[in-house]
């Protein structure tokens, strides 16, 4: 019967179908079908929104956010099965350390192709620094593309105690080690990293640097949370950039979940002193997302259309990262928690559904979130362009 379904029928079904996934498995129906879909006429897949992935011992899996299943992920490597997760980038790429604590590497779930990524720095006075522990990194653009560029925050173990480090590093030059060019009396402690025509980094505090940069100062206006902030996102969205506040009512990230979020706007205000490139600004709150779908993780945060994909509705999209400034997990090989997923529905009071299946509620690899704190008003944003590698 299903041999018998006109060639223009088996496409357009396939068409409609909101998972890539799904379009294999109905491939595999029978050598008919499998034939229309390899054709070259064949129509492409609706435009998809991202894969969550997720860490499990035997392998990494993906939840499709359409169609709500979680899938495998069949094409990763053994050396990749339990690795620990940093980043991603557009087109199914992964940046992830293999042993936990290092050898990190970019890889394409889709493809299998992988390029190296440094663990080893040379800050500004010369000295090498080993065993870099990368916790969220960001590129300039997709790792097979030339003159890929990463930003990374970073330490170093064992002392996972000390300063945490911004260190840029080019895609796929094995053994080639990070540069770490900020002064050592840098002493922030950021929370996330994005590049968005340059990086973009998000922090408390700011110290002087070397690089060419560009200071945007957020004086304190006297916001407060009824709940504790369990971590800022950096959210490039509409030509704008965004921060995404996530909220909690407990202090302890060890046991308390995310109750919901609040986002908003960077506004630009007047340059105190065009020398000195500093730039006053502020953030504007949103009153909802305004149709957007957000989808937060450290150095890959995502904003899309929900009227671009039909059926979705405007969301934020969150996984669990409690474990983001917690060094002492890597240092006691304790596991991470993984249970706090789901998606923030509506704003300013919102509804959270854990929309996607998680089987296990700890991981040994992955981590995430910042320190909890109710007062968020006083925030520095350092943008700094490309430095120039020979």
């Amino acid at each position: 019967m299903a041999e018998k379904l006109p060639t223009h029928l088996v496409w357009e079904i396939s068409a409609r179908l909101p998972c890539e996934v799904d379009r294999l498995h109905m491939a595999l129906v029978c050598r008919a079908w499998r034939s229309y879909l390899a054709q070259r006429d064949a129509p492409p897949l609706l435009r998809r929104l991202p894969w969550l992935v997720f860490p499990f011992e035997a392998g990494a899996s993906f939840c499709c956010v359409p169609c709500g299943s979680t899938h495998a992920v069949m094409t990763a490597p053994e050396e990749e099965r339990g690795a620990r997760f940093f980043g991603s980038h557009e087109g199914r790429w992964l940046m992830l350390a293999t042993n936990r604590i290092s050898n990190n590497v970019v890889t394409n779930v889709g493809s299998g192709v992988s390029f190296p990524l440094p663990a080893m720095s040379i800050d500004s006075r010369g000295t090498t620094h080993f065993n870099m522990y990368i916790h969220a990194a960001s590129l300039s653009c997709s790792p097979d593309e030339p003159d890929c560029v990463g930003g990374a925050i970073v330490q170093y173990y064992p002392d996972l105690h000390d300063l945490w480090r911004i260190v840029f590093f080019i895609v796929g030059i094995g053994g080639e080690p990070a540069v770490d060019p900020l002064p050592e009396a840098f002493n922030e402690e950021p929370e996330d990293i994005a590049h968005v025509h340059s990086f973009r980094l998000i922090s408390s505090v700011t110290g002087g640097t070397h690089l060419d940069w560009h200071l945007y100062y957020f004086p304190p206006d006297g916001r407060f949370y009824d709940e504790y902030v369990y971590g800022r996102y950096l959210v490039p969205s509409r030509g704008e950039l965004l921060m995404v506040v996530k909220l909690s009512p407990h202090f302890d990230t060890n046991y308390g979940v995310t109750s919901g979020f609040r986002a908003f706007r960077m506004v630009r205000g007047q340059n105190l002193e065009e020398v000195a490139r500093v730039t006053q600004c502020g953030w504007e709150e949103l009153p909802d997302l305004d149709g957007r779908i957000i989808f937060l993780g450290r150095g890959c945060s995502r904003s899309y259309e929900a009227a671009a994909f039909p059926g979705s509705e405007e969301g934020i999209y969150f996984a669990d990262d409690r474990g983001f400034h917690e060094a002492y997990r890597i240092e006691h090989n304790l596991t991470f928690p993984c249970s706090d997923n789901g998606r923030c529905i509506g704003m300013p009071h919102p509804e959270i559904d854990r929309c996607f299946p998680m089987h296990q509620v700890s991981s040994s690899y992955s981590s995430g979130v910042a320190s909890a704190v109710r007062y968020a008003d006083c925030r520095f944003l350092l943008v700094m362009t490309l430095p120039q590698f020979d």
